[in-house]
């Protein structure tokens, strides 16, 4: 049989797909944390209204509340597949929240009044639980994992980067 010259090309042209190492345990353990910090949050915000909840009270917890743990749960779904733009964006929450909070200290220190003890509690958990997610994300396995793999940017670069045909 005659090859063909018109036919065409039988060269794979798509990138190849490497596939992801396993995730490390820095960043299964800092999921967990922010998996964590967040029924913490959802625990604290819905906790004072479970006896006397109404329509209205709920309609406002799902508008106000809804939109801020929807946007969590995003961000860390992101992050749990290896988005390392997700990381980035919840250090910079994470540094921004820090910055309201040195604004209004006082709202903070009154926390330490203990007139509400489970606010307190409940704020330390998820500062802590947040501090340590972080930390954890920024390691140095964890900073290969969320590396993207490197691609050619030139064609003389990938016939480069190539290992010789036998």
């Amino acid at each position: 049989m005659e090859r063909n010259l018109y036919a065409p090309p039988a060269a794979a042209v798509a990138d190849p797909v490497a596939p992801r190492e396993e995730r490390p345990l820095e960043v299964v353990w800092a999921l967990r944390l922010l998996w964590a910090s967040l029924v913490v949050g959802v625990v604290t915000v819905v906790g004072p209204y479970l006896l006397e909840i109404s329509v209205g009270l709920l309609i406002y917890l799902v508008i106000a509340g809804g939109a801020r743990y929807v946007i969590s749960v995003w961000v860390i779904l992101r992050i749990a597949s290896g988005r390392n733009w997700a990381r980035i964006l919840y250090l910079v929450i994470l540094v921004a929240g820090f910055g309201y909070m040195a604004l209004n200290w006082q709202v903070y220190a009154q926390l330490f009044t203990f007139r509400q003890p489970l606010a307190a509690a409940s704020w330390i958990a998820k500062t802590l639980l947040d501090i340590g997610a972080a930390c954890l994300l920024f390691m140095p396995r964890a900073n290969r994992w969320f590396k993207p793999p490197r691609t050619p940017s030139t064609p003389a670069e990938s016939l480069t980067s190539q290992p010789p045909s036998a």
